[in-house]
């Protein structure tokens, strides 16, 4: 870690430090996770701290996992658990990085307990941590999962493709970009698909067509930063965001429009 961290134990003042994820402080920390006298406070504080490690030692592993078990709620003991899971995926991150061996057995656990969990929270959850890894060979694996019967998965999966990079999957999200019923799934797909590379002339045309009558004020926003961040490639784009711009109500899709016809004016 950049910098030390301390906190103090609820009973004695004792100061917990983290200091560059060596052993001993990872240690520590697994100390305040496992020992019911901290507050959850230190609890969460503890976790987050693990999770940027870059060499996760196996006892950090083990409490992390032990920790992400605990129940997914909105408890504190909930906060601690769902945040100790997005914790394995950072941590994941890392190790997929610095090809550590273990990040393969890592992988395959986090995505069990994603397509196993009975409880949506739950599996929302752990499809974040897999977002977390980084590791764009997921984006096959979870892609399935966009038509899960909650909103709240089918979210958080764009969200994590969005993050895992879009384009092996793209046509998948915009087939469900297209049925979808939920405007907060529409704009975390339509939010994901923003850094898709070279999308294809009839995704474009899809999207043009979808934004015009697009209820939803956060996917509209989305669409528009698709349209615009591919103005020049497909000019047509431009004309759609005109239209936007004469008659959108909401101030940062204007705003954001106003800027990109600015900029592609002056070049």
């Amino acid at each position: 870690m950049p910098q030390e961290q301390a906190y103090e134990g609820p009973q004695s003042g004792t100061r917990v430090s983290e200091l560059a994820g060596t052993p001993e402080a990872q240690e520590a920390l697994c100390t305040v996770i496992r020992d019911t006298a901290w507050t959850s406070l230190d609890d969460v504080r503890a976790i987050v701290a693990l999770g940027g490690v870059t060499h996760p030692t196996e006892e950090s592993l083990r409490t992390l996992w032990e920790a992400s078990m605990r129940g997914h709620s909105s408890s504190p003991e909930g906060v601690a658990s769902s945040t100790a899971a997005l914790a394995l995926g950072s941590v994941g991150s890392g190790m997929y990085s610095a090809d550590d061996e273990r990040y393969p057995s890592l992988r395959q656990d986090l995505s069990n307990a994603a397509f196993g969990a009975s409880d949506a929270h739950e599996k929302a959850t752990y499809v974040r941590a897999l977002g977390n890894t980084g590791d764009p060979s997921l984006s096959r694996e979870i892609v399935s999962l966009l038509d899960d019967e909650d909103a709240g998965v089918r979210s958080a999966v764009a969200q994590s493709l969005g993050s895992l990079g879009p384009s092996p999957v793209a046509g998948d999200l915009m087939r469900r970009l297209k049925q979808e019923k939920s405007g907060v799934v529409r704009s975390s797909i339509a939010e994901a698909l923003v850094s898709w590379e070279s999308p294809p002339p009839a995704a474009m045309e899809s999207v043009r067509a979808a934004i015009r009558a697009e209820p939803d004020e956060s996917a509209r926003f989305n669409m528009a930063r698709i349209l615009a961040k591919n103005v020049e490639t497909f000019p047509e784009n431009g004309e759609v965001l005109q239209d936007l711009l004469r008659a959108e109500k909401s101030k940062r899709i204007r705003r954001h429009v106003a800027e990109t016809l600015a900029a592609a004016e002056n070049k």
